[in-house]
């Protein structure tokens, strides 16, 4: 617990870590009442999956372009800007001409602004939260704000639980747009003080994609992201839509069970930011494989009981994957093109849309547990195959 109280010691790491948890709480809340949302109008995954496929959209757009010029533009700005934009999306609903009736298209539209929102947080909001931190206290400091990401999904869906017990969509949209807007304020006293990359923007690229080139744990990261993306993360969306569809229970009642998750990946948090992690690569892969055979069991589990604590555990796996996917790429890039770094890891969130669509055409045809059954299949195959190809370039390597 040392790290953590030293931690707080630095300037502009509270008000970055608040402006962090804010969003994240909004975020999650998003998710959560979305996905819901939609399963009333639809009664099955496929809606839910394709406002899960805007938010990606959005990553992805958002990840291209900081890969280009992320190392030249001010991370304050953007983050200022796209606050701004998805706080007044989440209030345009309340405008007098807006019809209601069209809520699945506005959800579409906040989830795909609420996914830029979230590639700048990678990209910049992170990477300036650990350029306040001495380079012994960074992976701690990333892992609590880890935690913190985590622990806004149990507050999100205890409240989201609520706001579905309510019935009532403008409530939701309200709270959106206080968390949005209100976080952006504080942004205003955190300039971004990072070294600023002169270069062009393709040789930015290009320098970016050498350096991930050499650097082992920058590659398996870029690697292993769209695993986990494609194929673990749709779940998030679905976890409540489990607890409606095997256990029948109501709206609220699913929302606040799902928020175990969230328990599990503040332990997580806690764990990994105090504890020391000397071989980081190797835990970043052993939590994508373990999640990916936890989803199999999660969905197939015949009692909410055995369900609720294989999600308390997937929730920790899923703090110590973020936790160890940060800290990887933070201190093994070089100061001028950590953004631009960060920002194609981002890229590779993004890839996040095909799991959405996956799972939106699954969900036409299948039950939510058969579409996490063989999403999960489909991960751990291309899983293997990832290990083997870094298996054999590193014998290819050792050989030259």
């Amino acid at each position: 617990m040392l790290n953590i109280r030293e931690i707080w010691r630095h300037p502009g790491f509270s008000r970055l870590w608040f402006i962090g948890t804010a969003s994240g709480s909004a975020r999650w809340l998003e998710v959560l009442c979305f996905s819901v949302f939609a399963w009333q109008l639809t009664s099955n995954a496929s809606l839910a999956g394709l406002i899960m496929g805007a938010r990606m959209a959005g990553v992805v757009l958002t990840g291209i372009a900081f890969m280009f010029i992320g190392g030249r533009i001010s991370g304050q700005l953007v983050m200022l800007f796209m606050h701004g934009s998805t706080g007044v999306a989440c209030a345009f609903v309340f405008l007098p001409f807006v019809d209601n009736d069209q809520l699945a298209l506005n959800y579409a539209v906040i989830s795909f602004l609420s996914g830029m929102l979230w590639s700048t947080d990678f990209s910049f909001r992170r990477r300036m939260l650990a350029d306040r931190l001495p380079d012994h206290l960074v992976s701690s400091g990333v892992g609590m704000d880890v935690m913190s990401s985590h622990a806004t999904r149990l507050v999100a869906t205890l409240l989201g639980g609520a706001i579905l017990g309510l019935g009532d969509e403008l409530v939701l949209l309200g709270l959106l747009c206080f968390l949005y807007l209100g976080s952006g304020v504080f942004l205003i006293f955190e300039k971004d003080n990072a070294a600023v990359n002169s270069a062009g923007p393709f040789k930015t690229l290009g320098a970016v994609l050498l350096q991930a080139r050499r650097e082992k744990s920058i590659l398996t990261v870029l690697l292993f992201t769209p695993v986990y993306n494609i194929f673990v993360l749709p779940y998030l969306a679905l976890i409540a839509l489990i607890f409606l569809e095997n256990f029948k229970t109501t709206e609220s009642l699913a929302a606040s069970l799902a928020s175990v998750e969230g328990a599990g990946a503040v332990v997580g948090g806690i764990l990994i930011s105090s504890l020391p992690v000397s071989r980081p690569r190797l835990v970043f892969v052993f939590s994508t494989a373990s999640f990916l055979l936890l989803l199999i069991l999660i969905s197939n589990s015949p009692f909410i009981m055995v369900l609720i604590g294989m999600l308390f555990l997937a929730g920790m796996l899923s703090s110590i994957y973020s936790s160890m996917q940060s800290t990887l790429i933070y201190q093994n890039s070089i100061d001028d093109l950590r953004s631009p770094t960060l920002s194609l890891m981002t890229l590779f969130i993004g890839t996040g849309i095909v799991g959405a669509l996956n799972v939106s055409w699954m969900g036409l045809h299948m039950t939510v547990s058969n579409v996490i059954t063989l999403m999960a299949l489909e991960g751990f195959v291309i899983f293997l195959l990832m290990i083997l190809f870094l298996r054999y370039r590193n014998e290819t390597e050792d050989e030259v």
